[in-house]
């Protein structure tokens, strides 16, 4: 399954482009409950393959089980670090005693949440390097 959507080119330069993509909300933008959703935009930079120029309307497409591999790293990794530095710092100090071991484990919680996204960045390079395109500019409009 791939996924399509709408984008405008914000800037260019160095063989890549920043695009920026509306953000589709769950409505779809037209329920009767509010006058519209104004949803955040989402800012991609991708390769510059079809030499796009700033103010283009461009088609993008990406393999959705891609988008979902790298959703899971951005995600995932980050909250379960936080998790198991939270409940594993909650249990370690509790064993060792402490009075606020709640306190502590929070705290070896951010830590480890720390340790998630420099994992997730390191991941984030290894994936760059590989050239591997998760997302394309595939039309102009």
């Amino acid at each position: 399954m791939e996924l399509e959507q709408i984008g405008i080119v914000k800037e260019v330069g160095n063989n890549k482009a920043t695009i920026e993509v509306k953000r589709i909300s769950g409505c779809g933008g037209s329920c009767k409950t509010c006058s519209g959703c104004d949803t955040p935009g989402h800012t991609l930079i991708l390769k510059n393959n079809l030499n796009v120029q700033v103010g283009d309307m461009v088609k993008i497409k990406g393999q959705t089980n891609n988008f979902l591999k790298y959703t899971f790293i951005v995600y995932l990794i980050p909250l379960t670090t936080l998790l198991i530095g939270l409940f594993g710092g909650i249990k370690l100090f509790q064993l060792m005693g402490l009075k606020s071991y709640e306190v502590a484990g929070f705290v070896t919680g951010l830590a480890f949440l720390g340790i998630g996204y420099l994992i997730v960045k390191l991941l984030d390079k290894k994936i760059a390097k590989k050239d591997e395109e998760f997302i394309k500019i595939i039309e102009i409009l």
